[in-house]
């Protein structure tokens, strides 16, 4: 068994032999970055069908399941089904406004004959929202 001083001077060893860090530098900002936005979402609306069909593949790849539905108020129905089968007892979400989806109604998600409590992740960040505190208000 060696010693703590004896494996910190054999990572550092190895830690040697790498050539260092590369150089990064900044990208450069567009110069009008607000059309350049609007082409880039152009050119996705155009192959959206192929965009899809490559993340769901990738997705799949890497061992997730991808659901669809035919309305967006199904979401909430394939949600609870899945923590159900799961066997969950809670749901942790992004807040409604964040996803641009209410799945949540009153805490629950999921339909009368199948619900699943749910937690909604606050719109503002609280970690972001203490350190801004903190920082406004050092002697709180």
């Amino acid at each position: 068994m060696s010693t703590r001083a004896e494996f910190l001077g054999r990572i550092r060893a190895e830690m040697a032999k790498t050539p260092g860090l590369f150089a990064a530098t900044p990208s450069a900002r567009p110069d009008r970055p607000r059309e350049r936005l609007d082409v880039l979402r152009r050119e996705l609306s155009e192959r959206w069908a192929e965009s899809l069909a490559r993340f769901v593949r990738e997705f799949e790849r890497v061992g997730g399941v991808f659901h669809r539905v035919a309305e967006v108020a199904q979401v909430p129905d394939v949600i609870a089904s899945i923590a159900a089968e799961r066997q969950m007892r809670k749901v942790v979400s992004w807040h409604p406004a964040a996803l641009r989806l209410a799945a949540a109604r009153e805490g629950l998600v999921g339909s009368a004959r199948r619900t699943v409590p749910l937690t909604v992740v606050p719109l503002t960040n609280p970690v972001q929202h203490k350190r801004h505190s903190f920082v406004s208000h050092p002697s709180e």
